[in-house]
């Protein structure tokens, strides 16, 4: 698979990612999470989205340094370097 179109998923993926950790973190504090069962629940898929995230920023990293593209923090902003177009 072409690099720059691997890049471009993992982006979309990684904002995907950050919203279902988002709802998992909000879960995980939710007044109705009453049942121990469901506070596991929210805990288990925030690990779970915690993880997968860690693996797309690794991946996206490594694909940065590789095409020397304009790298992006964990917000996606960009920072230094030149992008290849």
């Amino acid at each position: 698979m072409d690099k720059s179109i691997r890049y471009q998923e993992l982006l979309k993926k990684r904002e995907k990612a950050r919203e279902k950790l988002d709802r998992a973190k909000k879960a995980l504090g939710h007044p109705h999470l009453d049942f121990m069962s469901a506070h596991d629940l929210a805990e288990s898929d925030f690990k779970v989205w915690s993880a997968y995230l860690a693996d797309i920023e690794k991946e996206i990293k490594e694909l940065e340094d590789l095409l020397k593209i304009k790298k992006t923090n964990s917000e996606g902003i960009l920072r230094g370097g030149t992008a290849k177009r």
